[in-house]
């Protein structure tokens, strides 16, 4: 009887925590670690378990973090029967998630501030910019003004920008 009980929490445990790292994929830190109970037969029978999940924010990309925490929740609610802790794991996901995105949000509104005073006064340099003139470099401008990540690589990764040449130096 205490071997069919042992032998059935350790499948209970096993599918448990491998429901988190197959949910969690490459935020997973390994694999599970295991809590063993010797049975009657000598052999070690798994009665508890976890994953390490690497919880921490995306460093400058507040987007890239909210779906970092949405990954995170779906892996510690994975499992049929999510634990109190799972489901604490669960929570702080969803509170970061919350805060990445209102920082997100934040980031927006100051972008589209930004551009809206920057298209207020054109600078002398955009009045007599030859690329302006041509309607393809108009829909790319267009396409990078609704979206504030190509407006931020745009910015940084801009060939004039890079004094040296090596896209290395910019990087680092």
């Amino acid at each position: 009887r205490v071997l069919t009980e042992l032998r059935s929490r350790d499948a209970q445990v096993r599918a448990h925590e491998q429901a988190h790292l197959s949910a969690a994929g490459p935020y997973a830190n390994g694999a599970p670690t295991f809590e063993y109970q010797t049975g009657p037969d000598g052999k070690q029978y798994a009665v508890g378990g976890e994953v390490s999940i690497d919880t921490s924010p995306v460093p400058g990309d507040p987007e890239a973090t909210a779906r970092k925490a949405q990954a995170v929740k779906r892996a510690a609610l994975a499992p049929r029967d999510p634990s109190a802790q799972d489901r604490k794991v669960a929570g702080q996901a969803a509170k970061l998630e919350a805060q990445a995105r209102h920082e997100a949000q934040a980031e927006k509104a100051e972008e589209k501030k930004e551009l809206s005073e920057s298209d207020k006064t054109p600078s002398s340099t955009e009045e007599n910019d030859p690329s302006t003139a041509n309607p393809e470099n108009n829909k790319q401008s267009e396409q990078q003004a609704s979206n504030p990540f190509a407006q931020r690589v745009a910015k940084q990764f801009n060939p004039s920008s890079i004094a040296s040449g090596n896209l290395l130096d910019t990087i680092s």
